[in-house]
């Protein structure tokens, strides 16, 4: 999960549901989503602890894997996607990968919206650890990022059920090894519903659980119904829009006195985000970022661990552009703004469409590419009103 006044994109992959007619039908339905959700057949890691790189691309984690031998190829790292593993439909195609079946994947408020392939992997190398035989999904993905250092797809939470792994945001590496954690002062026991991880968290002296979500570029994201009961210092107020990798969603702010605290660590807040897509809270990579997250699914548990002056202050988020948008064909038309932002004060109106933004043509944006550039300092946009042409310049506030 941002608070963005552009289409954002993280991963809610929800367990795949198809419509089925007849016993038969029904029947390989759950196959196929047996087939996606299931983990490695086979593991592999040496004695000892296997690192590799991770770094941030477009704000979410990401490593370099082999597939079948061959690579590298950078993938996303995804623990709210319970497929395990995620391929642009390009990639499949290069590594020769043969559909074996037809399903579907979406987030959790329309879990149909898109038609994924099913294929057999043979394996996928992390350093020299060595996971093998899965069943991997793949769709064209290119609308949602462009360009040569753009993620090939996802690695899903199931894919390290065998093994202990660790996001090390601070050290920028992801690790694994063989072993179990152990109870301990910052180790907290979660849940993993359609299989992603769900943690315990307190806000304002109540307790939840929160799906961890390293897919989301948010911070702590929260259903609006929880922000009437904790102790908020300014009114909820719009600051923009957000999108999973289907659907599209407000997203609310407000300043925040009380406290937060997760696995017996403080979480400092001046404000916090909301939204109305899902009834759990969502923990993002601008939370996850301050530690190292060790996760043993065998048992359930995860460490978060957290070093001396890594802890960041939830901050209200940058002022947005203000511009309400609405999907235009393969484009974008705006469909209000809100008061006092840059986008009211360049008078943009609602019907005005989006030709270009910062000099490149929106039809040729993929939606991850089209948020880079609208969450720039100074926003170029070219529209098109009543059939003549207009440059807008907005500049950010914050």
């Amino acid at each position: 999960m941002q608070a963005p006044t552009r289409p954002v994109l993280y991963t809610l992959l929800a367990l795949l549901t198809l419509p089925a007619s007849g016993a038969l039908a029904q029947s390989e339905r759950e196959r196929m989503e047996a087939l996606m959700t299931a983990p490695p057949r086979e593991t592999r890691v040496p004695e000892g602890v296997v690192a590799t790189p991770m770094e941030l691309s477009f704000g979410k984690p990401a490593i370099e894997v082999m597939i079948n031998g061959r690579g590298p190829f950078k993938l996303l790292v995804d623990t709210g996607a319970s497929p395990t593993l995620i391929l642009n439909s390009d990639l499949a195609a290069e590594l020769g990968l043969e559909s074996i079946g037809t399903s579907a994947v979406g987030d959790p408020t329309d879990p149909e919206a898109i038609e994924v392939q099913v294929m057999h992997v043979d394996s996928v190398g992390l350093g020299a650890a060595w996971f093998g035989e899965m069943d991997a999904i793949a769709w064209d993905r290119s609308t949602l990022y462009s360009g040569e250092d753009a993620p090939r797809g996802i690695v899903g939470f199931p894919m390290f059920r065998d093994v202990l792994v660790t996001f090390d945001y601070p050290a920028g590496e992801m690790r694994v090894e063989r072993g179990a954690l152990r109870p301990g002062a910052h180790v907290v026991e979660y849940t993993a519903p359609n299989g992603i991880p769900n943690i315990p968290f307190s806000i304002g002296g109540e307790s939840h659980v929160a799906m961890l979500d390293s897919g989301s570029m948010g911070a702590l994201m929260l259903p609006r119904e929880l922000g009437e009961r904790l102790e908020l210092t300014s009114p909820m107020t719009e600051i923009g829009r957000a999108r999973t990798v289907n659907s599209e969603f407000a997203i609310y702010a407000a300043d925040y006195a009380g406290s937060i605290s997760i696995a017996g660590h403080d979480i400092v807040a001046e404000s916090l985000t909301f939204f109305d897509l899902l009834p759990t809270p969502n923990i993002g990579s601008q939370v996850l970022g301050q530690f190292a997250v060790t996760f043993d699914q065998e048992h359930q548990l995860a460490r978060f661990e957290r070093s001396a002056g890594a802890a960041v202050p939830i901050r209200k988020p940058k002022s947005g552009l203000g511009l309400r948008l609405a999907n235009r064909g393969g484009g974008y038309e705006v469909a209000g703004t809100l008061p006092d932002t840059p986008a009211a004060a360049a008078d943009l109106r609602a019907g005005d469409v989006l030709i270009s933004v910062n000099g490149l043509e929106v039809s040729d944006l993929p939606p991850g590419d089209f948020a880079v550039e609208m969450r720039k300092p100074t926003v170029v946009l070219m529209i098109e009103r009543d059939g003549e042409r207009r440059e807008m310049v907005l500049e950010r506030d914050g």
